[in-house]
């Protein structure tokens, strides 16, 4: 493959080398092309550096140099100094020259450019019940105790404060769809690391933090108390949903996404209990298992559900056979919901597709749809043009922000 030089080199789904550091993107730039094309539908994701990978791939001059691109794109753009106006502009031009932008939505000549059936997607708020709040509560409490604790012995923004925040931040996401799901986690966590670590924080431990792991076993106790037989506020939400459904005439199919295959085991027994026929696809599934489960969501009559893992089924899948996507869990990232959306927004679809996403009210959820909607408006700026306020992975102060 490369020792070729190649006329045209297409690169489709180009959002995967976004990480220019990563073997698959030094795999692509490694090839030799004298033409070449990246395809994408989220050329910008995360940060301004995603778009260095593609300047890079398309060998634009000076942009593709990474030094470069850094002094006089990246850094300005994301400190917001002196010479963000100059980053802006020289941005603008650059893809003004070789981005050519279609959106769904786009018409020519006075008709759609694609005829799509219509895309709803429903906020579903759910309220947890009172022992969900209230293990909710004690959990966040929790949290806050070991960051404050942590914020006074070591920096702030220091490694190990960044890393269990990212552990804190999983676990309250995980209590918004089942308490039960903490325990599992830690279970494993304990099996993993012995005594080494907190099974709550992951937090390293000594003998000096004796009470610091007797604090987090107590929520972990907690946990322990909700039973995986009964459902939650929103396993009961989406059993509803899918009767609902149920009831609708034309025997329509569902998606339900989760990022934590832990989640889909916890829901497969109560769909059983309901008599509905299921698929799944996940990571941990062979390539065998994963032909069988797509193959019975686009081929059985009787199997109306699929069970999918956001980042195994969030692109490339063509599931147009279901018209219903439920989202059981948030992903920081907007861009990566909608690429799972779009797997039943597909051209040969012909009914509405209903999306339900699934939000715990007044809790990490809430927090994390306002970064969503500040990380939509960031992608459009940059691609419109417009001035970019700040375009960052997940970082320290919004981690922060959100918890």
């Amino acid at each position: 493959l490369f020792r070729i030089s190649w006329r045209r080199l297409v690169l489709d789904e180009a959002h995967e080398i976004r990480n220019a550091s990563t073997r698959k993107a030094q795999a692509a730039f490694a090839i030799k092309a004298k033409y070449r094309w990246c395809l994408t539908g989220t050329p910008l994701q995360n940060r301004i550096s995603d778009l260095y990978s593609l300047f890079h791939l398309l060998r634009i001059d000076k942009f593709s140099d990474i030094q470069w691109f850094r002094e006089n794109i990246e850094l300005p753009i994301t400190d917001r100094n002196k010479f963000a106006p100059r980053a802006h502009k020289l941005l603008k031009v650059a893809l003004g020259q070789i981005m050519l932008r279609r959106m769904k939505t786009d018409n020519v000549n006075g008709h759609p450019i694609l005829e799509l059936s219509a895309l709803r997607v429903q906020i579903w708020p759910c309220e947890l019940s009172a022992p969900e709040r209230e293990f909710y509560c004690a959990l966040e409490a929790r949290m806050q105790s070991v960051l404050e604790s942590l914020a006074k012995k070591l920096e702030r923004g220091s490694i190990r404060t960044h890393n269990i925040s990212w552990v804190f931040l999983l676990r309250l996401r995980q209590a918004c769809v089942h308490p039960s799901l903490i325990e599992i986690q830690t279970l494993r966590t304990e099996k993993k690391d012995e005594h080494s670590k907190c099974p709550l924080c992951s937090m390293p431990l000594d003998d000096s933090t004796t009470s610091h792991k007797e604090a987090c076993v107590r929520i972990i106790e907690m946990a322990k108390r909700f039973s995986r037989a009964k459902p939650s506020t929103k396993i009961m939400i989406v059993l509803n949903i899918l009767h609902e459904i149920k009831a609708r005439p034309g025997n329509e199919k569902t998606i339900i996404f989760s990022q934590y295959t832990s989640v889909l085991n916890l829901i497969e027994p109560f769909l059983r209990k309901q008599g509905v026929h299921f698929s799944r696809l996940d990571g941990t599934m062979d390539i065998r298992k994963r032909k069988a489960g797509l193959n019975a969501i686009k081929n059985d009559a009787n199997v109306t559900v699929i069970l999918v893992s956001l980042m195994a089924g969030g692109t490339g899948l063509n599931l147009g056979e279901c018209n219903n996507v439920v989202l059981l869990d948030l992903w920081w990232n907007p861009a990566v919901e909608e690429q799972a959306f779009a797997r039943a927004h597909r051209l040969e679809q012909t009914r509405p597709i209903n999306v339900y996403k699934l939000v715990a009210k007044d809790t990490i959820e809430t927090r994390i749809m306002e970064l969503q909607d500040n990380k939509k408006q960031l992608v459009l700026e940059a691609l419109n043009g417009d001035e970019i306020e700040d375009m960052k992975q997940l970082s320290k102060d919004e981690i922060s922000q959100i918890l």
